[in-house]
């Protein structure tokens, strides 16, 4: 998946060479909209003022393992993992060693 400058708000768009893996064509539409739903959550839960396009390559279901929930989060995660590349890993308090 890329994030590209686009006009203000944010779309998800499939890729020339977009592949899939398992599923129907249905699952696929209801996991890409809960994937663009987890993005939007996120983007609404930093407060960011977004333009972006995402540019879907690949999309693979587990027949048992796959559910909405899961692309959800998974989109919520690409933000964050977006993000991180933008500007720098975030700083995350480190536990302390035990002593020996």
């Amino acid at each position: 998946m890329d994030f590209e400058p686009w006009l203000p708000g944010v779309t998800l768009e499939t890729a020339a060479e977009y592949q899939t893996q398992g599923g129907t064509r249905e699952e696929h539409r209801q996991y890409r909209e809960a994937f663009l739903d987890g993005v939007r959550t996120e983007v609404d839960a930093k407060s960011l003022d977004a333009a972006v396009s995402l540019v879907l390559r690949e999309l693979v279901v587990h027949e048992v393992d796959s559910h909405e929930r899961a692309f959800h989060w998974a989109g919520r995660l690409a933000v964050r993992a977006c993000l991180e590349r933008l500007n720098g890993r975030a700083h995350r308090p480190r536990r302390p060693r035990p002593r020996r």
